[in-house]
């Protein structure tokens, strides 16, 4: 189980990176190796879960969230477990709510994703930042498998490599990520599999007691649910966003958009972002998609 915390930059991973690696995109650091992570005893789940602040992911992979100064990450990675895998974006509001301050602040980029992540950071600030991923990505479960977006902003649910937009204070998730993001993409559940968008309004965001109100703003803005590479933004160079997607489902697909802006559901590379004031990021996706659903397929 790995679940990022409730203080800012507090997260949970297996892989080379996590600490912010801030500047100003001329740093050479680089993360290499294969990661492998199997739970063979019945009952076994691998959860992902995002956390409550900035920067408190889940990652199974190298990377991170303010990976600025990183020129790549590459690498096979590999997930097997015995019972159910389970992803989860993190809640809309920091301290389940509450502020002295009379409004709550939103959690950001507290992702779950299986895959190596080049996520900008949080600060804003002036710079291209361009890092590129490759390698192959293998998630199997014995019964399910679910990517549930989160309710705060950037807080995605993902298998594949990739990224999701930068903070910048004047104009949230205004910072794309320039990379081109690489591998095989392979997904098994033996029954059900499940790609569900980020909630807008999600319910426990909320009882401000400063206030003496009830604090409901809209939220999950790109905390989508993706199997593939790319993700919300992301803008492909030379070598585009590639790769064969292979998901085989034993019982029923499920896939749903989520009510946040942008907050889709998708088997594929890319983004699909279709609500202003962002942008579907560039460059080309290339890759055969199969997919095979042994009982019913939903998409909503």
């Amino acid at each position: 189980t790995f679940v990022g915390g409730n203080q800012d930059r507090d997260f949970a991973q297996i892989g080379h990176g996590g600490a912010p690696q801030f500047g100003d995109g001329s740093g050479q650091n680089e993360f290499i190796g294969d990661i492998n992570i199997n739970t063979n005893l019945a009952g076994n789940d691998v959860i992902l879960e995002g956390g409550d602040g900035f920067g408190n992911y889940a990652l199974i992979g190298h990377g991170g969230a303010a990976m600025d100064n990183v020129v790549g990450a590459t690498g096979n990675v590999t997930v097997n477990a015995a019972n159910d895998i389970l992803l989860t974006g993190g809640e809309r509001f920091q301290n389940g709510g509450v502020d002295l301050n009379l409004e709550p602040d939103v959690n950001f980029h507290t992702f779950a994703q299986i895959g190596h992540s080049m996520t900008p950071d949080n600060e804003g600030g002036a710079g291209r930042r361009t890092a590129s991923t490759s390698g192959d990505v293998t998630v199997t479960a014995v019964r399910d498998i679910m990517l549930q977006g989160g309710a705060g902003d950037a807080s995605h649910a993902m298998i594949g490599n990739g990224a999701n937009f930068g903070f910048n204070a004047s104009n949230p998730l205004s910072r794309r990520q320039f990379g081109d993001h690489t591998g095989d993409v392979t997904v098994v559940a033996g029954r059900d599999l499940s790609l569900i968008g980020g909630d807008a309004l999600q319910a426990d965001a909320l009882s401000n007691i400063a206030a003496g109100e009830v604090t409901d703003k809209p939220g999950a803005s790109a905390s989508f649910a993706m199997i593939g590479n790319g993700g919300a933004g992301v803008e492909s160079l030379a070598g585009g966003l590639t790769g064969s997607i292979d998901v085989r489902v034993g019982g029923d697909l499920f896939m749903e958009s989520g009510t946040g802006q942008n907050a889709y559901a998708k088997i594929g590379h890319g983004d699909y972002l279709y609500s202003s004031p962002n942008s579907s990021g560039g460059g080309f996706r290339e890759g055969d998609i199969s997919v095979a659903v042994g009982e019913s397929a939903t998409v909503n």
